[in-house]
C-alpha cells in the first residue's frame, strides 16, 4: 500500500511539474509589413512546442477562421475556410506556414495564429501580426495636370488628378517650388473605384502674386505621394510630380516700348497671345514736326544766299 502511494505522489509531481511547462510555451507570427496587390505573400507561424505535443494550429483573419492543420503521423488534416478576397495555397501550406496566392486590397487585414497542445491540458496560445496591401499605379503618368479652360496671368484654375492606387495618393501643389497656401487650394476629393482603389483629386485656385512673377516664368507642379501608415512609422512606396510650365510669348519688335494692357500665357508647347499697345519713343515728334523743320531750314539757306549777293554788289558799285 505505501508503494502504491508513493507511486501516486510521483504521479501527481510530475503532472504538476509539466503542466506549467506546457503552459508556458510561446508563439511567434511573422508576416510581411505591405504586399503589392498581385503578387504572394507567405505568413509563418512559430511555437516553442516539440510537433508532437501540438495537436491543431489554427489561423484566423480578422477573427474569422480561414485554415486549420492537424498534425498526424499517418496523414495531417487540413481544412481551408473559404473568405472573401483570400486565395489560400493549400497545397503548400502546412504546420508552420501559409501561403497565399493573388493578394488583394480584401487581403488586408490582421492575421492570427492559435497553436494548442495535446491533452490532457489542451492550452491555447496565440499571436497575431498585420498584413498591408498596396497598388501603385503602373501608367505612364501616376498624376496628370488637366488642361486648364484659361491660361490668364491673373487668375487660374488648375486640376491634379491621380492614377488609381492603394492606399489613396496624397497630392500637393508647388508654385515656382513654394508650396501653395491652403487658401489656394479648391476641391478636394477622393474617389473609391469598383476593386477598391481609389482616385485622387486636388485643384488649385492661382491668383497673381509679384514675388511669383520675378523669375518671368510661372511653373506649376503638382506632387504625388503614396505611403502606408503604422501606429509607429510610415513608409513611402512611390513619390510622382507632374509639372506645367507657363512663360510669356516672345516679343515681336525688340526697339518697340510696349505696354501690355493683358498679357496671356501659356505653355512652352502652346503660343500665348499678346496684346499690344505701340508708343513712339522720346524724341520722335512725327511726320508734320519733321515738316516744319525742314521748311524753316531751307527759308534761312536762301536769306543767306541773298545777303551774299548784296554785298558783292555793294563792292563792286563802290570801286
Amino acid at each position: 500500500m505505501f508503494n502504491s502511494v508513493f507511486n501516486c505522489l510521483i504521479v501527481a509531481s510530475l503532472i504538476t511539474l509539466l503542466i506549467p511547462l506546457a503552459a508556458a510555451f510561446q508563439v511567434l507570427v511573422y508576416a510581411p509589413s505591405a504586399v503589392e496587390r498581385g503578387s504572394q505573400a507567405t505568413l509563418i507561424c512559430i511555437s516553442d512546442l516539440y510537433t508532437e505535443n501540438i495537436y491543431k494550429v489554427t489561423w484566423k483573419k480578422d477573427d474569422s477562421k480561414i485554415y486549420r492543420y492537424k498534425p498526424s503521423d499517418i496523414d495531417s488534416e487540413r481544412e481551408v475556410f473559404r473568405t472573401p478576397g483570400l486565395r489560400i495555397n493549400e497545397r503548400l501550406s502546412n504546420l508552420t506556414h501559409l501561403y497565399l496566392n493573388s493578394v488583394d486590397i480584401p487581403t488586408e487585414g490582421t492575421f492570427t495564429c492559435e497553436v494548442e497542445s495535446r491533452g490532457p491540458s489542451f492550452y491555447t496560445r496565440r499571436n497575431s501580426s498585420e498584413l498591408r496591401v498596396y497598388s501603385v499605379p503602373q501608367t505612364r503618368d501616376p498624376i496628370l495636370i488637366e488642361d486648364p479652360p484659361s491660361r490668364n496671368l491673373k487668375k487660374m484654375d488648375l486640376m491634379c488628378v491621380s492614377a488609381a492606387t492603394y492606399p489613396a495618393t496624397k497630392l500637393s501643389w508647388l508654385i515656382n517650388g513654394r508650396l501653395a497656401d491652403q487658401s489656394e487650394l479648391s476641391t478636394s476629393s477622393v474617389t473609391t473605384q469598383s476593386d477598391l482603389t481609389k482616385v485622387s483629386k486636388l485643384g488649385l485656385k492661382y491668383i497673381a502674386r509679384k514675388e511669383d512673377l520675378h523669375p518671368g516664368y510661372l511653373n506649376f507642379t503638382c506632387t504625388g505621394l503614396i505611403q502606408l501608415t503604422y501606429p509607429d512609422t510610415t513608409r513611402d512606396l512611390g513619390r510622382f510630380t507632374s509639372s506645367l510650365t507657363i512663360r510669356p510669348r516672345e516679343k515681336s519688335r525688340e526697339k518697340a516700348e510696349y505696354t501690355h494692357e493683358t498679357m496671356d500665357y501659356a505653355d512652352e508647347s502652346v503660343p500665348a497671345t499678346v496684346h499690344e499697345e505701340v508708343r513712339p519713343g522720346p524724341g520722335y515728334r512725327g511726320v508734320r514736326g519733321q515738316s516744319k523743320l525742314n521748311a524753316s531750314s531751307s527759308l534761312t539757306s536762301n536769306l543767306f544766299i541773298i545777303l551774299i549777293h548784296l554785298t558783292i554788289i555793294s563792292i563792286v558799285v563802290g570801286k
